[in-house]
């Protein structure tokens, strides 16, 4: 994990904004509102993270899944009172006063189209996918390639840009 300023991410995460925020003004149905604006909120945290931190993008994306499944848990558990914070309308808003099961689809499929997303972005950027070496294998002389396709095993293939010299 690196840390940094991703241009491409503070993009993103600029455009999600002004939808979330025109979805919360202007549309008030039973579909965009509560369903597309949930899926959109995960990908939003995704990209805010992703604006200032590098890092594996299924671990991030497990991470923000994780965070808003406890958010949705403790709007279960009243945790806007029990913070105190009951009185306070953006923080109403912005954690939750309602569970609902569906929130909770709704935040594993953004989730799943950001890692749908970022496979596909992986795949056109042309990287091709090599065996990792582990440590030692050198000495048998066996390729790192024969090896993995050898024993089917996807679990020792990565990205090449990913792989470190």
């Amino acid at each position: 994990m690196k840390f940094g300023f991703f241009r491409k991410y503070a993009i993103l995460t600029i455009g999600l904004i002004v939808v979330e925020i025109s979805i919360a003004l202007f549309i008030h149905d039973q579909l965009i509102r509560p369903f597309v604006g949930d899926v959109l909120v995960v990908i939003l945290i995704f990209t805010i993270c992703r604006t200032i931190i590098k890092a594996n993008h299924f671990c991030l994306a497990l991470c923000v899944l994780i965070f808003s499944f406890a958010v949705e848990i403790g709007q279960y558990f009243d945790l806007i009172s029990i913070l105190g914070l009951q009185n306070i309308e953006l923080a109403k808003t912005i954690i939750g006063t309602t569970f609902d099961f569906h929130d909770l689809i709704a935040y594993s499929a953004g989730i799943l189209l950001i890692i749908i997303i970022e496979l596909m972005a992986k795949y056109r950027s042309g990287r091709q996918f090599v065996p990792a070496d582990p440590p030692g294998d050198l000495q048998t002389g066996e390729s790192s390639m024969s090896r993995a396709t050898s024993r089917n095993d996807v679990s020792s293939i990565q990205f090449l840009s990913d792989r470190k010299m």
